[in-house]
């Protein structure tokens, strides 16, 4: 799809998408190959307060993560970290993760850009 104009939006009006594979977890494609991306897609993940991963899990593709809103934790390998709004992360192929809002009372927000393959709303496999 040739674009020759800026576009602009608001995350909060995308429709959910298929694949949060978690309760308390909204998923919605910001860009992806259905969205004027077709290399990989950026998913924003919003979870409500307390929500989260019980536990980790891997597969083959890399993940590069951003918070835009809130709190939230996560564990990479043998690595637990905290992340806020500007704080990004790497997560390669392969390593055991999990993330979780580690808020009781707001949500939480986070970019995360895979390959097609790793998500199933565009036709992949999983998260």
């Amino acid at each position: 799809m040739a674009m020759n104009k800026p576009l602009h939006g608001s995350i909060h009006d995308l429709p959910n998408a298929p694949g949060a594979f978690f309760k308390g977890a909204t998923k919605k494609v910001v860009f992806g190959p259905t969205r004027f991306w077709e290399d990989y897609v950026m998913r924003a993940w919003i979870l409500e307060p307390d929500a989260g991963e019980d536990h980790t899990h891997h597969h083959e593709w890399p993940h590069w993560v951003v918070c835009i809103d809130g709190e939230c934790g996560n564990v990479i390998g043998d690595d637990t970290f905290d992340m806020g709004p500007g704080d990004w992360e790497f997560i390669p192929g392969g390593a055991e993760h999990r993330f979780w809002n580690k808020s009781h009372t707001k949500t939480c927000t986070v970019l995360c850009i895979v390959p097609p393959e790793g998500d199933i709303a565009i036709g992949g496999y999983g998260c």
